[in-house]
């Protein structure tokens, strides 16, 4: 992208806008044109703009003591879509998602282990196929795939998948010319994390972050001011005791989730025996890694407050947190991951930072 050019700047500004209204309830012309530091007549040819194009609405106009009343603005959620894939050990998340990140609707099949890649990807294909025939072709923006896994730097090739056993797998130029989208990739870890971003802005600012992703497995992710710079898929073979990991006993495979089983059900009945083992394991990861604050997302972005506290308890130096993506925190992540790419550029205006 070259910075120089009117349009790239014209491109980059968009995404600004885009993102400041997003990220509030309702704003104006004016007050985008003082949040961004973007002159009036900038502002406004931009919001008409997105006006035009259906992104963007304006609403009634707001309450004010004197003078005019300034109409707001807001995002049009339904008026774009993006596809979101979540490829986990035992399913297969597959949900077309709104602009503001919600799940309009969502599949789940399991995940095929025994097979070839190309029966792999049929299959997923399928339950793609039939999501996106919901709305028009031309309102779908794109398609985020999140798995565990090495990633290629582009985020468009599979350079690896412990559960899987996949080496050098080019998902994205597959699902891109099967479906008709542009498609990219990335792993579970990051996309968690970057989807978090979206609802918690504090995590950009924490110097040394330990994100826990807590699920069928358990892993740990390094994060320094919003960035993922060092993922452990291994956290969950920790040995607790001579015969017993993390995994054996905390993962929600191990609890007993499955299909019949709601997170929330599980949460309420988890044994304290298992609480013990996370707080054990934290409390070894605080002492090697120096990070003090702790999000705990992924399936357990669910857990209840009461259990939440008996592990802060446990873990006095540590600062915990319960993720704030919900009880689809790997669909929200893989829709992020798309609207990131193909809409906001909010990881693109991140970097971009340091250039300005």
């Amino acid at each position: 992208m070259k910075l120089s050019q009117p349009r790239s700047a014209r491109t980059i500004n968009t995404c600004r806008v885009l993102c400041a209204l997003r990220g509030t309830e309702d704003l104006s012309k004016a007050e985008l044109s003082r949040q961004l530091d973007l002159n009036k007549v900038s502002t406004g040819e931009i919001v008409n703009e997105l006006i035009s194009e259906g992104l963007v609405r304006e609403t009634e106009k707001a309450e004010v003591s004197n003078g005019r009343r300034p109409t707001m603005l807001t995002i049009v959620p339904d008026s774009k879509f993006v596809l979101a894939v979540d490829v986990g050990k035992f399913a297969i998340s597959v949900a077309l998602c709104d602009l503001n990140g919600n799940t309009v609707k969502v599949e789940r099949i399991p995940t095929l282990h025994k097979c070839s890649v190309e029966e792999f990807c049929v299959s997923v294909l399928k339950s793609c196929v039939r999501t996106v025939k919901l709305v028009e072709s031309d309102r779908i923006l794109g398609a985020g795939i999140t798995v565990d896994g090495v990633i290629s730097e582009d985020g468009k090739t599979v350079l690896s998948s412990p559960d899987l056993e996949w080496k050098d797998i080019q998902l994205a130029k597959a699902f891109e010319q099967s479906l008709g989208l542009s498609v990219v990739i990335s792993d579970k870890s990051s996309a968690l994390v970057n989807a978090e971003k979206q609802q918690d802005r504090q995590i950009s600012s924490e110097k040394s972050l330990m994100y826990v992703d807590w699920s069928s497995t358990i892993s740990l992710a390094l994060v320094s001011y919003g960035h993922v710079f060092s993922i452990s898929r291994e956290f969950g073979a920790m040995q607790l005791s001579e015969d017993v990991t993390l995994d054996s006993v905390c993962s929600t495979r191990a609890l007993g989730a499955g299909e019949d089983v709601h997170m929330r059900e599980l949460w309420s009945n988890v044994p304290q025996s298992v609480l013990n083992a996370m707080s054990k394991a934290l409390r070894v990861a605080y002492r090697v890694t120096g990070a003090s604050s702790v999000t705990i997302g992924g399936e357990a972005a669910t857990i209840i407050e009461p259990s939440l506290d008996f592990i802060r308890e446990k873990c006095p130096l540590l600062r915990i947190n319960r993720s704030c993506l919900g009880d689809r925190a790997y669909v929200r992540a893989a829709a992020e991951l798309a609207l990131d790419n193909f809409f906001y550029r909010f990881s693109m205006l991140e970097d971009m930072k340091d250039l300005v």
